[in-house]
């Protein structure tokens, strides 16, 4: 017989109970949908800072988020661990000090939001001529003159040209994406 999803939770919870020789009290269980609109715009208040899926550091294209939610934890441990330094030597802590370091990563753009939307929004048509005219290539690793040989074809139809501007913001999209690993 199956194991019910909330069984599987208590022996885990047990395990890592009798492996630390320690006991958990459960006050609170909770469970929220994850954010797909993108980064949240403010992801620190006070002393408390979002990170991963509560910041909705999800990439829109593919749902993927375990890196990013590892890379924000970094930042936000390490601005944690600044601020307490700060505190034993009484100097003033800001905690906006991760928003800054974040908005210097590409994921934190809105890109990739608008790239799920163009991708997303493409009939079976248009995404059939645009595998044509890729022939096989990923859309991420087309570099130098091959963007200007696939732009050629691209403009060559009709129904496709209106589309350049979405197909460059997808080509973005998804070379963050393969940057990051998704």
């Amino acid at each position: 017989m199956d194991k019910t999803p909330g069984e599987l939770y208590k022996e885990r919870l047990k395990r890592i109970e009798d492996a630390k020789g320690t006991q958990f009290d459960i006050s609170k269980k909770s469970a929220f949908r994850v954010p797909l609109g993108g980064p949240e715009p403010r992801v620190v208040a006070r002393r408390t800072m979002l990170v991963g899926d509560a910041a909705g550091m999800i990439n829109p294209i593919f749902y993927g988020g375990i890196r990013l939610a590892m890379l924000s934890g970094k930042i936000a441990g390490e601005v944690a661990a600044e601020n307490l330094r700060k505190i034993d030597n009484n100097l003033p802590t800001s905690y906006k000090e991760y928003e800054t370091r974040l908005k210097n990563y590409e994921f934190m753009k809105k890109v990739n939001l608008k790239c799920h939307h163009y991708f997303y929004n493409f009939s079976n048509k248009s995404l059939s001529k645009i595998g044509e005219i890729f022939n096989n290539r990923y859309i991420n690793r087309i570099e130098k003159l091959e963007k200007l040989e696939i732009f050629w074809k691209i403009i060559q139809k009709p129904s496709l040209s209106k589309k350049v501007l979405a197909l460059y913001t997808m080509y973005k999209g998804f070379k963050i994406a393969r940057d990051w690993g998704f």
